[in-house]
């Protein structure tokens, strides 16, 4: 199934589908806005979603990194 975007002219409007998908069982959402009354759609929204995520390797290794560099440079 490809994806559907959607725009709202409003949050409320866009929190009231969202809403509707929700109660119908549709899982695959995400939530591009900011923020939302809905506290149904804090699982759908993009930030929860990414802050929920664990990180790939690549990026553990990153971080590694940039704290060994930070730690080198304080001492």
């Amino acid at each position: 199934m490809e994806p559907i975007i959607c725009v709202c002219y409003t949050n409320h409007a866009l929190d009231q589908l969202l809403m509707s998908l929700v109660e119908h069982r549709v899982e695959q959402i995400v939530h591009l806005a900011s923020r939302s009354k809905e506290e149904a759609l804090a699982a759908v929204n993009l930030r929860n979603i990414v802050r929920n995520m664990e990180s790939t390797k690549a990026e553990k290794h990153k971080l590694w990194q940039s704290h060994t560099q930070m730690d080198e440079h304080l001492n």
